[in-house]
């Protein structure tokens, strides 16, 4: 079980990671992004946070 709580912790590490990235482009480029990219990326980020809330359910499982 210890295992697996600390596989979810480097999952969520890694798409927080991935998260903040699109965030800083997104914010950074903002002017220069195409609507569409803007808009996929947005789908994107939100897709992530989903699943870092969902491996924070998870983890609270294990804990």
């Amino acid at each position: 079980m210890i295992e697996r709580a600390n596989e979810l912790k480097r999952e969520m590490k890694k798409y927080k990671e991935d998260l903040e990235v699109i965030r800083n482009f997104m914010f950074d480029q903002k002017e220069n992004i195409p609507v569409v990219v803007l808009s996929t990326l947005r789908e994107k980020a939100n897709k992530l946070n989903i699943v870092i809330d969902d491996c924070e359910i998870r983890l609270k499982c294990y804990e």
